[in-house]
């Protein structure tokens, strides 16, 4: 079980990291084994933030409340598959012909395929 959430302005909001740190305290429920957030602003500029544990323990470290920015995607995990750690929590940023910030819910059961299909065309 996992619990994603998102937020996007039309410029960049100082107060994005406050809103996103009282979205993911609010998720807690859907997952305590990781905790994650990603922020763009308008000049494309990303920061990620992981750690493994919940959002009420792991938010405060990783300095989510002070960060700004347009856009925002966070995710707090309960592992169904996969281990616990930074490396398996979200979300994830995918450097290739764009930038690409994500996350999801659930196992992606063709991944072998999708990677081989991404990498023939560039990605």
């Amino acid at each position: 079980m996992c619990g994603i959430v998102s937020l996007a302005y039309g410029s960049d909001a100082d107060g994005l990291g406050k809103i996103a740190n009282a979205l993911l305290l609010r998720l807690e429920y859907r997952g305590y084994d990781s905790t994650g957030a990603a922020f763009i602003d308008t000049r494309g500029n990303v920061l990620l933030r992981k750690a493994v544990g919940a959002p009420s323990k792991v938010c405060p470290a990783m300095g989510i409340d002070a960060a700004s920015g347009q856009r925002f995607i966070g995710q707090v995990r309960w592992a169904t598959r996969g281990s616990v750690s930074e490396a398996s929590s979200q979300p994830h940023h995918v450097h290739c012909q764009k930038e690409l910030l994500g996350a999801h819910n659930g196992f992606i059961d063709n991944l072998g395929p999708l990677k081989t299909w991404l990498g023939s065309r560039g990605h």
